[in-house]
């Protein structure tokens, strides 16, 4: 169930006293919606079927029954039930199901063996297509063992190289997750092994999830145009070079803005040393942005930001150039266009209605440390071990929130998002986006000028390199697109074959200068390997 959305769990048992069940209903008065969970191992007593009674009146109320009929008979409020599963089974397996048929990632089509209560046998209700992911067994997709060892190997290679210290990957194929599996430790030096759990800083990858979505829901709203230019939107660059820079040039990297810009650099002293007239120990009024454990940066910094984009040349071609320098400016945008904080509206308009609930900056603010990955020793800037803040140093310095890096994620989550795309627009019976937006967002839009890039999307190099330099699976399609993270991540949706992948790490840990996961191309040739069933 935590799968699909995070839930509350509390126990009843047929021994609780009076007061025990008084303070399980107090518990549980905030919660609109409940799955009640029974089976003949754990009966109810009297005084707690007068509070489920009670709840059926007034909350959504699922009852999924595992086991003997009769356990469903003596209930006394049976006939005023609404949403009813019933498994005779009691294992494992018929468990998860339920789970799975709750949510949607199954559809219901069982019918009853024999009589139940005043259902007749063979009655059953069917239920439309799944709505949700659905979580199974490679086999269901055509892959055995020996293909599924093949991949496992290839990937504690990964580990044993020190590509990385963790790594995480998920292959999802018409909307089943079949593949699922963690790597490593967090760090090399520790014990803690890698978990399905795990959050990861997605450096770039934010921008394909955190600043695409909101630019997507903007056109959708009609509130954006992308062949309108920026100084049209946001006048404080009115007056720059960069005003006449429409959003389809910013979008595919060809609008002549430099890659990226060293921000940090500036706070140095002439000793290389954090300069104190922009950093403090100890959080104060004025330097209220924190950048890491025990540092904080002056609030004023962030102009200093936007003033350097603003004043920073531009490169003589209009050509493709990747960069990171637009990304900083749509979340100013978003403020500017609907009034609502960037976080606050991908949070109401996608994360939370997702049920991707791990999805969000400065993940520190909402869980445990050891929830979060390590990702580098940073011994140019901070001076310290970066954990559970932004790795990069821009998206750190503006508080973590950025639309170019700082996204943090656990993999099921991000897969929600990804899904979501593939399936243009929609997930879990909710229209997110517009078809036709997601097609706009997702296809190569300069093919016949050499930019393959889409609207922030990559896109498969063609023709497909045959050295370790391919951005993506040899088999992916060209309808396919993705993005990578300087941390180590890597994601792609391939519409035309109906598959996902993603792969998390930590390679920057204990130092960026490792890059033996790109020059041995083990994140694409990992990919491919999920296109070849062998059933």
């Amino acid at each position: 169930a935590n799968l699909y959305v995070p839930c509350a769990f509390f126990n009843f048992l047929e021994k609780d006293n009076t007061k025990t069940i008084k303070a399980l209903e107090t518990k549980i008065k905030p919660f609109s919606q409940i799955i009640l969970l029974l089976s003949s191992q754990n009966p109810i007593s009297e005084e707690m079927h007068k509070i489920l009674e009670k709840w059926l009146s007034k909350k959504k109320v699922i009852l999924v029954s595992f086991g003997e009929k009769e356990n469903l008979e003596k209930m006394p409020f049976f006939s005023k039930i609404k949403h009813l599963i019933f498994s005779p089974e009691t294992s494992p397996l018929a468990q998860d199901l339920a789970a799975q048929l709750v949510f949607g990632g199954i559809s219901a089509k069982g019918v009853l063996q024999e009589n139940v209560y005043n259902f007749e046998k063979n009655y059953g209700l069917k239920t439309a297509k799944p709505i949700r992911l659905k979580y199974t067994v490679p086999e269901e997709l055509g892959f055995s063992p020996q293909k599924i060892q093949e991949i496992d190997s290839l990937a504690e290679q990964v580990i044993r190289m020190k590509a990385t210290p963790s790594a995480q990957m998920m292959a999802i194929r018409d909307g089943k997750v079949f593949y699922w599996k963690s790597f490593g430790h967090t760090t090399y030096d520790s014990t803690q092994k890698a978990s399905l759990s795990d959050i990861y800083d997605m450096a770039s990858v934010t921008k394909v999830c955190a600043a695409l979505p909101a630019l997507m829901k903007l056109v959708d709203q009609e509130k954006l145009n992308l062949d309108k230019n920026l100084g049209e939107y946001l006048t404080d660059f009115a007056e720059t070079n960069k005003k006449d820079m429409n959003f389809r040039g910013l979008l595919t990297h060809q609008a002549r803005l430099k890659a990226w810009i060293p921000f940090w650099q500036r706070t140095l002293d002439k000793n290389k040393n954090l300069d104190k007239k922009w950093f403090n120990s100890q959080k104060t009024c004025r330097f209220s942005v924190q950048v890491a454990e025990n540092l904080f940066l002056h609030k004023r910094y962030a102009r200093q930001i936007y003033q350097e984009i603003k004043d920073s040349p531009l490169q003589e071609k209009k050509e493709y150039l990747y960069s990171d320098l637009s990304f900083y400016l749509y979340p100013l945008l978003v403020k500017k266009l609907t009034g609502k904080d960037f976080e606050k509206y991908l949070w109401k308009n996608f994360y939370e209605p997702l049920g991707a609930t791990t999805l969000g900056f400065n993940p520190l603010l909402r869980f445990q440390r050891t929830k979060i990955v390590p990702t580098e020793q940073d011994s140019l800037f901070r001076k310290q071990l970066i954990w559970g803040y932004a790795h990069d140093e821009g998206a750190a310095m503006l508080g973590g929130v950025s639309g170019h890096a700082g996204l943090f994620a656990n993999m099921n989550d991000l897969a929600k998002l990804l899904q979501m795309y593939l399936q243009k627009g929609e997930y879990g019976g909710k229209r997110f986006l517009k078809p036709e937006t997601v097609q706009e967002f997702t296809k190569c839009q300069f093919c016949e000028t050499g930019n393959r890039r889409a609207l922030g999307f990559d896109r498969p190099q063609s023709p497909m390199p045959e050295d370790v330099g391919a951005n993506s699976a040899k088999q992916a399609s060209a309808e396919s697109y993705g993005h990578t993270g300087f941390t180590g991540n890597y994601i792609w949706v391939d519409p035309a074959k109906n598959l996902i992948f993603l792969f998390f790490s930590n390679r920057v840990y204990p130092t960026r200068n490792n890059r033996i996961l790109m020059d041995n191309n083990f994140r694409p040739i990992l990919h491919n390997l999920f296109y070849n069933t062998d059933l």
